[in-house]
């Protein structure tokens, strides 16, 4: 016997719903909504300058390794240049 057929079901408006003026609810569900889904301004603030201060120190790294490899490759070009005027001599 093959199984019952798939019933897409939504709820009503919230309104509809429970015995509240539609102001209210929509009140009701916007308290809720923040309640659940939103975290205290000092805790985000908290957040965003760990983050920030993780990408700075992340940036100063990178930004040396840069310098490093530059300086490199630049004492490598000399080192090349005085063996090609030392085998030219």
């Amino acid at each position: 016997m093959p199984s019952p057929v798939f019933s897409a079901t939504t709820y009503g408006p919230i309104h509809s719903r429970i015995d509240t003026p539609t102001q209210q609810s929509r009140e009701v569900l916007l308290k809720v909504s923040r309640e659940k889904y939103t975290k205290k301004k000092d805790y985000v603030e908290k957040k965003i300058f760990e983050y920030a201060g993780k990408i700075t120190e992340e940036e100063k790294k990178y930004r040396k390794e840069q310098e490093t490899y530059k300086e490199k490759k630049k004492e490598e070009t000399k080192e090349k240049r005085l063996q090609n005027s030392a085998s030219k001599s």
